[in-house]
């Protein structure tokens, strides 16, 4: 099985990529670990490429991020794609409570020795990236209706689908 998760930042993608793969037992790919290098240097193109392509190859995966400059790629490969859409304004809440609550801890999900912050850049970043990915986001859905879309922008939203991902145990 192949998961793609995407969405606004502070929407709760990597917490639903951990709980999807310790049900399921699929690895996780975290974008941001593959699109930085430490201090959130953006990677050569041609080896974040050649990075993707490569867990794209694999059997069976969970792609937890955004990087939407391979959006297509991965959404292309996967069997089900979540948008996590939360209100911003509670994504928002959530990065500030988790840079204040975890100040200074290492990011797991991003690149090695990351710790979590936030910028001016990334509230920007999570305040447009509704109506700036919309288009792309309906041209994706046309353009591979073999993939399940599941647009998660409620608590209750993010409950089920993660209680119906978790229930295709075998």
């Amino acid at each position: 099985m192949k998961i793609l998760i995407f969405g606004i930042p502070g929407s709760g993608k990597t917490v639903l990529a951990h709980k999807i793969s310790k049900a399921l037992k699929l690895p996780i790919c975290h974008i941001d670990r593959l699109f930085f290098h430490k201090g959130w240097v953006e990677r050569d193109k041609e080896a974040f490429l050649k990075d993707v392509k490569t867990v794209l190859e694999t059997k069976s995966w969970i792609i937890d991020g955004n990087g939407m400059r391979t959006i297509e790629m991965r959404y292309k490969e996967a069997d089900i794609a979540l948008y996590c859409r939360l209100p911003r304004w509670l994504c928002l809440y959530r990065i500030f409570y988790r840079n204040i609550s975890t100040y200074g801890s290492f990011k797991e999900d991003g690149p090695d020795g990351s710790t979590n912050s936030f910028s001016w850049r990334l509230i920007q970043y999570l305040w447009r990236f509704p109506k700036k990915y919309r288009e792309l986001i309906l041209q994706l859905r046309k353009t591979y209706p073999h993939v399940k879309f599941m647009e998660i922008s409620s608590k209750k939203l993010y409950k089920e689908a993660l209680d119906s991902l978790c229930s295709l145990k075998s």
